[in-house]
């Protein structure tokens, strides 16, 4: 698929604009029906026009929640920067620009994997919860939330919508991923916009 023919979109590999190792990972939750375990998708890039590698695979064992799965997803997104961060520097010579991005859709796991806090809920998954939360005190990744629309690593986890799919499948192929900080800040309102109070409102007309 790296050369272009007639029966697959080529992938273009351009050249990166910051020698920084970013990523986005994302799960589905126990979407098998023998096993009940969940699949793991995540894209590592070069600063955020560089695809540099990728993955879907199964979790080995069965997640209790979906912030677990997304745990679990994150923490595998963050072994592969930290790999490709030492390839770098052994090549380089330099080490790459810190932190590296790590960006998901779901806010519980990464509230999970960036505080240093344990509860019933979670200390079963403490191992993996503190490899991240370590790295983010080190300050060597900052996790970042999108929203799925934004999230390219979302249709290696599971089904979704054809039009969606076409979104993250360009995306892929082209190259460019996240260039616009702002879109960070658009996501964050997006998906904390409070929803209206009906019952304020009967209240209000009562009152009238």
């Amino acid at each position: 698929y790296m050369k272009f023919n007639y029966s697959y979109q080529p992938l273009k590999l351009r050249t990166p604009n910051e020698l920084r190792v970013n990523g986005y990972y994302d799960s589905d939750w126990a979407s098998d029906s023998n096993d009940r375990k969940s699949i793991s998708s995540y894209l590592t890039t070069l600063g955020d026009t560089c695809l540099v590698n990728f993955g879907s695979k199964k979790q080995n064992s069965v997640a209790l929640s979906s912030a677990e799965a997304e745990t679990v997803s994150g923490a595998l997104l963050a072994q592969d920067i930290v790999y490709i961060n030492g390839l770098i520097e052994e090549i380089m010579g330099e080490p790459a620009l810190q932190p590296s991005y790590q960006r998901g859709d779901n806010r519980a796991s990464l509230f999970i994997m960036g505080k240093n806090s344990i509860c019933p809920r979670t200390k079963h998954q403490h191992i993996r919860e503190r490899f991240v939360t370590d790295l983010v005190k080190e300050e060597r990744l900052k996790l970042e939330h999108v929203s799925t629309e934004e999230n390219p690593s979302d249709i290696g986890s599971k089904n979704v919508k054809q039009s969606l799919h076409d979104k993250h499948k360009d995306t892929i192929y082209d190259g460019r991923f996240f260039l616009k900080r702002e879109d960070v800040a658009r996501s964050f309102r997006k998906e904390t916009r409070k929803p209206k109070n009906r019952w304020k409102r009967r209240r209000a007309k009562l009152i009238r």
